[in-house]
């Protein structure tokens, strides 16, 4: 059996507000009780097993959730293939083999965790069923943001399908996008605003379809943006989502081929199709100009 910790165990998808808070009373009873701290979780969405055709969009890929995860006071981050054969695990199953493979000697669960093919309904239940395979079991209490909301990653989902980077940012954090910049149709130049293109994963759960302000990252250096999250219905056929950002600063230093993050903040509008590429481009002038104002809203005429 590996060394003595203490652990929790999920999908952790989003890494959000209430992921971290666990995690954080997690590091702390760890080092009241000198044991290291160990965050499982899987490779895989479980849905993405169990039924595919319900499996909904990540908030981030899987491979980033180990990284993510990686909170100071974390030890390790063991990554578990979610298969078929693990899904079938009994919550006691499930226990005893987490003892064995990493040593959870404490398992810390959040509010509405649950495991086990059994799927106990109470956290009563599982410390019941801890305590017969020698795991002691802590119910961390559930957290509330700043803006009273309660994280959840179906929750963030919500947020990005409406539009409401509010409310993801007071669950989670800045909604990023880190892709390679590729080759666009050029078009944007035309009308005088130029674009970083990006293709969108659409394994990912998508934003509301529409125009940002938010920001991209190049390197050491971060520029104001408008984003177009999309299929640029006015120019195209609508059958590939894509992130196109207008720097709002001259000369930025970004180039095809170069590693880009994209940041959203705010919903400035939803996606249209426009009569003409002249309505577009003076629809594409007013989002410039709504998000410069929100750039330097000191120069708000009030």
């Amino acid at each position: 059996m590996s060394t003595p910790c203490i652990a929790t165990v999920g999908t952790f998808d989003g890494v959000h507000n209430g992921h971290r808070d666990l995690i954080e009373r997690m590091v702390a009873e760890g080092r009241r009780r000198g044991l290291p701290v160990r965050v499982i979780t899987f490779a895989e969405h479980p849905l993405s097993v169990l039924a595919p055709e319900r499996a909904p969009g990540l908030l981030c890929p899987r491979q980033r959730v180990g990284d993510m995860l990686a909170l100071p006071g974390v030890d390790s981050v063991p990554m578990l293939h979610f298969t078929p054969e693990l899904a079938a695990l009994t919550a006691a199953e499930f226990m005893a083999m987490i003892r064995e493979r990493f040593g959870v000697q404490v398992l810390m669960m959040g509010y509405d965790n649950s495991f086990g093919s059994d799927r106990p309904a109470a956290p009563e239940a599982y410390q019941a069923i801890g305590l017969q395979a020698g795991v002691e079991v802590l119910a961390a209490p559930p957290y509330v943001t700043p803006g009273g909301r309660t994280p959840g990653s179906s929750a963030m989902r919500r947020a990005l399908a409406t539009g409401d980077m509010e409310a993801y940012a007071d669950m989670g954090g800045e909604w990023t996008y880190t892709a390679v910049s590729r080759p666009g149709r050029r078009l944007g130049r035309q009308l005088g605003f130029p674009t970083v293109n990006l293709c969108f994963d659409s394994a990912l759960q998508a934003p509301r379809r529409g125009v940002y302000f938010g920001s991209v990252t190049a390197g050491a250096d971060t520029y104001p943006a408008v984003v177009n999250v999309g299929t640029c219905p006015t120019v195209t056929d609508g059958s590939e989502t894509s992130l196109e950002a207008h720097i709002l600063t001259p000369d930025p230093l970004v180039g095809y081929g170069d590693t880009v993050t994209v940041a959203l903040r705010r919903h400035l509008r939803d996606e249209r199709r426009f009569g003409s590429v002249d309505e577009l481009r003076l629809a594409i002038a007013a989002d410039v100009e709504r998000a410069m104002q929100l750039v330097h809203p000191e120069n708000v005429i009030k």
